[in-house]
């Protein structure tokens, strides 16, 4: 399951401008909702769409792998050369 690094991006901008970041800010700042965003930094999300991924990048600064990540699994790896 993919999971968030929300509560981590807000931790590294909070750090860099020296300024609490709440949800609720982070909604005002970003016009996205705060159900959604709560949601994403519960990691209790289904759905990401990459509108508002691209609204959090560009907020942060960072690259979409900074907001979500795959943890290791057992799956293996696509085999490229079967193709």
């Amino acid at each position: 399951m993919i999971k968030s690094q929300l509560a981590a991006q807000m931790g590294l901008w909070q750090a860099r401008h020296n300024e609490a970041l709440l949800i609720p800010d982070l909604a005002d700042k970003t016009g996205l909702s705060r159900d959604f965003l709560y949601r994403l930094y519960r990691d209790d999300i289904q759905r990401l769409d990459l509108d508002k991924l691209e609204i959090l990048c560009r907020f942060f600064g960072c690259s979409p792998d900074d907001l979500i990540w795959l943890p290791d699994t057992d799956l293996p790896a696509a085999d490229s050369s079967s193709e």
